[in-house]
């Protein structure tokens, strides 16, 4: 290889370096990227690096939620029972990821659809969504894959643990939101 052709592919690598370094840079902060740069940089560090997701976000949750239940077979209300807990399912075990998602669908159905007409709480539009269903089916699901007595009457509940502001770090709220009961067919 001649001098200058070798001088010539050093030059070209080179640059082609500091071109993916300077790509990969813009992609990392795409965020702070003027919008006519932006797709430049999300375009060419996608295909690489995929993040469908913020590390610095503005969005803290405002609480911690977990599905319970209580079922009454023959006349006996049992003790409330976390949902996948009660089933020896551990907080890493995929039964533990759907009853989260279960959990954030609820979530959402108590923020917007829950309200109060004289006086009371009520649940007609939650108790008609299909999150709401969705958390029954997976209880019962579970009663029967384990085979565990049907009950004749199921309840849930919501416990949710709020998220106290930056300077009350030390002081958490309990809340449990109880839906009524459920006799089934």
């Amino acid at each position: 290889m001649k001098p200058t052709s070798k001088k010539l592919l050093i030059i070209v690598l080179t640059a082609i370096a500091f071109m993916h370094v300077v790509m990969i840079g813009l992609g990392s902060f795409s965020a702070q990227l003027p919008m006519w740069l932006k797709p430049v940089a999300i375009d060419y560090t996608y295909p690489l690096f995929p993040q469908p997701w913020q590390t610095v976000t503005s969005h803290i949750p405002t609480s911690d939620a977990q599905l319970e239940f209580r079922s009454n077979a023959h006349g006996s209300w049992s003790e409330w029972q976390d949902a996948s807990a009660a089933f020896d399912y551990n907080n890493n075990s995929v039964a533990e990821r759907i009853e989260q998602g279960i959990n954030e669908e609820l979530r959402w159905q108590i923020l917007n659809n829950l309200y109060v007409e004289g006086g009371r709480q009520q649940f007609d539009h939650i108790v008609e969504s299909s999150s709401y269903s969705k958390a029954l089916y997976y209880v019962l699901r579970l009663h029967r894959y384990y085979e565990k007595p049907m009950p004749d009457t199921l309840q849930l509940r919501m416990a949710l643990r709020f998220t106290p502001e930056p300077e009350n770090a030390y002081t958490f709220q309990r809340t449990f939101l109880e839906f009524p009961k459920y006799t089934l067919p």
